[in-house]
C-alpha cells in the first residue's frame, strides 16, 4: 500500500472515531408503540456462497435444498416478501433462484459491465447479485466498483443492485443489495482490503443517496465484510447515512427489537452481513424482529458459509 493510501485510510479512521455521536438512531416514538401497523414487511440477507467452480463444486443439492426451505416458508406465510442474494456467481444458482417461490427477480451486473468513467478492471465474473421480490419491481438501476477493488476480488464485477417494488397499501419502496471486497479470502494484505472497502462505500453511498428520497421508505441489505469489531465499522456506518443500521438499533434498543430463537446480539454486529432502513413518504419504518437462519445442513454440509439474516419491519402511517 502506499504512503499516500496509508494517510487516507488513516484520516478515515481518525474521521468515523470523532463522528459517533452522528449515528445516533431514533428510538421507536411512544405514539408507534400501540399503535397498529399497516404493514410487517420481511426483508432476508443472504449470502448463497456460490463461487465459480473449480472454487466450489457439486453445489447444485444445496441450492436445491435452498429452495426447498423457502418454498415450506411460503407454505405457512413466513417467507420474506423481499431476498437480496450475494455470491449468486454459478450457473446452477439458477435453480434455486427459479424455485425459491419469487414472482420477481433482478439480476445484478454481468462481467461486462463499466463505469462511465475509465475503469481498468477486467472482471472474469458477474456482480453475483440478486433481488427476489413478491411485489412488481418497477425500476431498477445498479452501479459497479470497477477497479475500486483488492486481490482476488477483482476477478469480481462487485457493486450495488436498486430496484423499486411496488408494495400494496405502501406505495414504492427502494431496495438495494451490494457486497463488498472480502478479506480473509482476498489473499492481499488487510490494510490494502480495507482501502478498498473505503472507495467501495463511498461508491456506495453516492449511488445510494443518488436514489432514495424523502417521498419513500428504503432497505438495504448485503454482505459488507464488515464486522463491529473492524477498525471501519463507524466508516460504513457514516456512509450508509441517513440510512439506519438495524444492528446498532438493536443493540440501542434492546426493548424494541426481539431477537429469534436462537440469535444473539453478537450475530447482527458481529458479522458482515447487515441490513439498513430508512422512513419516507410518510411510512415510518422501524425493525421489530432479527433472526440469523438457514443454519440447517444437508448430510454433513452447510448450506452456505454464512447465515441468512432476516430482519422483519413495521411500516406505519
Amino acid at each position: 500500500m502506499s504512503r499516500f493510501t496509508q494517510i487516507r485510510l488513516l484520516l478515515a479512521l481518525v474521521l468515523a472515531f470523532f463522528s459517533q455521536a452522528a449515528f445516533a438512531q431514533e428510538a421507536l416514538p411512544e405514539t408507534l408503540i400501540n399503535k397498529v401497523p399497516v404493514m410487517e414487511f420481511r426483508l432476508m440477507s443472504y449470502n448463497v456462497n456460490g463461487l465459480p467452480w473449480p472454487l466450489k463444486a457439486n453445489k447444485a443439492p444445496l441450492f436445491d435444498e435452498m429452495a426447498r426451505i423457502f418454498q415450506e416458508q411460503r407454505g405457512r406465510g413466513a417467507a420474506p416478501h423481499v431476498l437480496v442474494v450475494q455470491e449468486g456467481f454459478r450457473g446452477d444458482v439458477k435453480q434455486f433462484i427459479e424455485n425459491a417461490g419469487y414472482k420477481f427477480v433482478q439480476k445484478g451486473p454481468n462481467s461486462k459491465v463499466r463505469n462511465e468513467d475509465a475503469d481498468s478492471s477486467k472482471p472474469l465474473t458477474n456482480s453475483g447479485l440478486y433481488i427476489l421480490s413478491d411485489f412488481p419491481i418497477v425500476q431498477t438501476d445498479a452501479v459497479v466498483f470497477g477497479s475500486e477493488c483488492s486481490g482476488w476480488d477483482c476477478y469480481a464485477n462487485k457493486g450495488v443492485l436498486y430496484v423499486q417494488i411496488d408494495v400494496p397499501g405502501i406505495g414504492l419502496v427502494d431496495i438495494f443489495d451490494t457486497h463488498l471486497n472480502s478479506v480473509g479470502s482476498s489473499g492481499t494484505k488487510t490494510e490494502a482490503v480495507h482501502a478498498a472497502q473505503l472507495k467501495q462505500m463511498q461508491i456506495t453511498s453516492d449511488f445510494m443517496n443518488s436514489k432514495i428520497s424523502t417521498t419513500r421508505p428504503s432497505l438495504f441489505g448485503g454482505d459488507f465484510n464488515i464486522k463491529d469489531n473492524s477498525p471501519i465499522y463507524n466508516n460504513m456506518l457514516n456512509a450508509m447515512q441517513p440510512m439506519h443500521n438495524v444492528g446498532y438499533y438493536c443493540k440501542s434498543y434492546p426493548q424494541y427489537c426481539e431477537l429469534g430463537e436462537g440469535t444473539l446480539l453478537e450475530d447482527l454486529l458481529l458479522t458482515t452481513d447487515h441490513q439498513y432502513y430508512k422512513s419516507g413518504g410518510g411510512v415510518s419504518v422501524f425493525p421489530f424482529f432479527a433472526a440469523t437462519n438457514m443454519k440447517s445442513k444437508l448430510g454433513d454440509r452447510d448450506l452456505s458459509d454464512h447465515p441468512g439474516l432476516v430482519v422483519n419491519y413495521k411500516f406505519y402511517k
